[in-house]
């Protein structure tokens, strides 16, 4: 579980680590302990993918290992090293990479991660302290609307079904309609 006492095995370790890159600007975690049970399931869950070249926000989930790794100077255990993406870990590098695309340096600091990741966490309308297995298999098997309404990206004006694009695509046309 998340909690604020010390976490002692690898995978507890590595999701406060996890929590850490999406606490608020202000560095109060008070959001992340409401929602322990949501981010507990995103971490538990394997992010499964389909649509071509979704495999490569796979990667960039389980390229935040090797960022841990870096930073934290710990190993992860090979098992689970070599484990599927959570959905938790490609939501948190899609907010890195969306934040990245809507960085505005004249108006802030820092490319704002956390805000687009709680953003994407709205748009899917998942639930704190719920477990939203529902939601996450719906989002897996990209069983949202047409127009992503439901999905991580919904769109007003979709010219096509959003299931069928690449999540880059569906977040660059969000970022678009949106920014």
């Amino acid at each position: 579980m998340i909690s604020t006492r010390k976490p002692t095995s690898v995978d507890e370790r590595y999701l406060a680590w996890l929590c850490g890159l999406i606490k608020d600007n202000s560095g109060r975690t008070s959001k992340i302990f409401r929602s322990e049970k949501m981010i507990r399931n995103l971490f538990d869950e394997s992010f499964h993918y389909f649509v071509p070249n979704d495999d490569n926000r796979a990667s960039d989930g389980t390229a935040l290992r090797d960022e841990y790794m870096d930073e934290t100077g710990r190993t992860l255990v090979r098992y689970f090293y070599f484990r599927p993406c959570s959905v938790l870990e490609m939501l948190i590098a899609l907010s890195e990479r969306m934040a990245f695309e809507i960085f505005n340096p004249m108006k802030e600091p820092d490319p704002d991660r956390s805000g687009c990741f709680w953003e994407i966490i709205d748009n899917l309308k998942l639930k704190p302290n719920q477990s939203n297995t529902a939601i996450i298999h719906k989002l897996n098997c990209r069983e949202y609307m047409e127009s992503g309404l439901n999905g991580m990206f919904p769109l007003e004006d979709h010219r096509e079904d959003q299931r069928a694009v690449e999540i880059w695509y569906q977040m660059m046309a969000y970022l678009n309609e949106n920014y």
